[in-house]
């Protein structure tokens, strides 16, 4: 089965947080600062630590991209009436347009 082609202008774009989004992003590391906390009270020094806090810190990371990268903001038709949608520069800026 092939993969489709990714979405490279989404991918490599800034996504400025809107929403509940910096709260969801905040979660996620509580979360992640938890486990990790386990990781070093119960596995001694070792690469096999070392690697699981690496993958917690990437699997914050990855979440949290996951949450930037597939959420819309909302258009303001206020501020935005064009219908670009996601890749509009006016809505995505947050600027009116001129």
């Amino acid at each position: 089965m092939a993969h489709p082609e990714p979405d490279l202008d989404n991918l490599f774009t800034h996504h400025p947080p809107f929403g509940d989004q910096v709260e969801r992003y905040q979660e996620l590391r509580s979360a992640a600062h938890t486990f990790a906390l386990l990781v070093m009270a119960h596995v001694p020094p070792s690469p096999e630590r070392s690697t699981a806090l690496r993958k917690i810190r990437e699997g914050v990371m990855w979440a949290n991209a996951g949450i930037a990268c597939n959420e819309t903001p909302p258009v303001d038709p206020e501020v935005c009436t064009c219908a670009e949608g996601r890749s509009c520069p006016v809505h995505m800026r947050g600027t009116p347009p001129e």
